[in-house]
């Protein structure tokens, strides 16, 4: 599934480099919902390189009923060129 980077939480820096150590983050996907993710479920880059509004791919997970259960694993960056716009209006209950 294809979405877009959304909010980027860290939760330590390091005081030196100023990089983030970890975090989570909310990517908008295709359809409009929002999903959480967490620094460890990036893949093939880091967490630290990561910037709002990038596109992303990603393995949906569904951990519930609830809409507020929505999950993102295997986070990784899109690989495609084209740069279509996920749906325009967030879902929310």
């Amino acid at each position: 599934m294809n979405g877009v980077i959304k909010a980027l939480v860290p939760t330590s820096v390091d005081l030196e480099s100023g990089k983030r150590k970890g975090g989570f983050g909310f990517i908008l996907d295709e359809v409009g919902d929002d999903r959480f993710f967490h620094a460890n479920d990036v893949r093939g880059t880091d967490f630290n390189s990561l910037t709002l509004g990038q596109r992303v791919q990603f393995d949906p997970l569904d951990t519930g009923v609830r809409a507020n259960k929505l999950r993102a694993y295997k986070v990784r960056l899109n690989e495609s060129q084209g740069n279509p716009e996920p749906a325009a209006t967030p879902r929310h209950s």
